[in-house]
């Protein structure tokens, strides 16, 4: 499975709930990029060849424009809570897994309602 980077905007918490999915994921926060800006978000992604997981927009627009890497994984919703979020992760696994070996792709949208 792939390795994902947790943006700021997600909870620490959500990455060991799903560490059975994707092992080896981690979030920003740990890597001492607490209020980083969303450049040096993208260029870590990208160094660490990680898939950016995000609640913010910015990151759709900078995944059109440059593409990937890194591959951007952006979770549509106001305000979701940790369940919210790590429901959503568990649903798409597969799906993240795709995304993943797919040498086209560079942005994956999932809705949580």
């Amino acid at each position: 499975m792939p390795k994902l980077l947790f943006d700021e905007n997600l909870s620490e918490a959500v990455v060991d709930a799903i560490s059975d999915l994707f092992p080896r994921s981690v979030h920003l926060r740990p890597l001492g990029l607490g209020g980083a800006s969303d450049a040096e978000v993208w260029e870590t992604a990208k160094k660490l060849g990680l898939i950016l997981v995000t609640r913010d927009y910015d990151f759709q627009i900078m995944s059109v424009m440059h593409g990937h890497p890194p591959k951007v994984i952006h979770l549509d919703a106001f305000n979701p809570s940790n369940a919210d979020v790590i429901r959503i992760l568990r649903r798409h696994a597969t799906d993240i897994g795709r995304f993943a070996e797919d040498a086209e792709s560079s942005f994956l949208g999932l809705r949580i309602r």
